[in-house]
């Protein structure tokens, strides 16, 4: 139960069933693979519980799980077409190793300063903070991509950063609750993918983190 390459396996297992009756419009069979899938989160973190050296899972099952969280987060809207286009979607109480981390993200500095509650992440912030993903996020050359951080209040500042990809802190603007930006691929990105940084110098609570390919004009 320890070994993360399992856990791997009964995901994409899930993950797969919950494709094929999706295609071919068995809707209801497909919402049931994705709660199973998702479920094991829990079986995962319970196990770690009689673990001394707790495990997270593997950057390919974070990526299932992701798609299946999307999809069962949107599942009644029309923005569920986007699965295919989704490089990075925040689950913030996946937390395998059960650390107070989402397990996604790292933030610099110390690990008491964030918490974990009702599905959001809380930040205390310490002058400017930032978190980083874990896992690196795979961009395309050329292409476009939409970051949408959803926050539970406002803040005056919540900047981004890509490392390798944007010279510079860029800002995200406020927009109709959301903070928004656009980033735009100009180099090559790296094989294995970059990492994303998001940066705050204030308390806030964020609710999404979402980065998606933008549909071309």
């Amino acid at each position: 139960p320890f070994e993360p390459s399992l856990w791997h396996s009964k995901v994409d297992v899930y993950f797969q069933l919950m494709g094929t009756h999706f295609n071919n419009g068995e809707h209801d069979n497909a919402k049931e693979y994705i709660d199973l899938g998702l479920n094991i989160i829990n079986e995962a973190t319970e196990a770690n519980k009689s673990n001394m050296n707790p495990f997270v899972l593997k950057e390919e099952t974070v990526a299932l799980l992701q798609r299946m969280q999307f999809m069962h987060d949107h599942w009644d809207q029309d923005d569920l077409s986007d699965i295919n286009k989704i490089v990075h979607y925040s689950i913030f109480d996946l937390d395998v190793d059960t650390d107070g981390m989402p397990d996604q993200w790292i933030i610099n500095g110390d690990q008491k300063s964030v918490s974990i509650n009702g599905g959001n992440l809380e930040i205390k912030a310490f002058e400017q903070n930032y978190i980083y993903t874990r896992h690196n996020v795979k961009f395309e050359k050329g292409k476009t991509y939409e970051i949408e951080v959803q926050l539970k209040n406002p803040v005056e500042y919540l900047s981004y950063n890509v490392i390798g990809l944007t010279p510079i802190i860029n800002p995200l603007i406020q927009e109709k609750g959301m903070y928004k930006a656009e980033l735009i691929i100009k180099n090559e990105p790296l094989d294995n993918g970059n990492q994303f940084l998001l940066y705050f110098n204030s308390d806030c609570v964020i609710k999404s983190v979402i980065i998606k390919e933008k549909n071309p004009e």
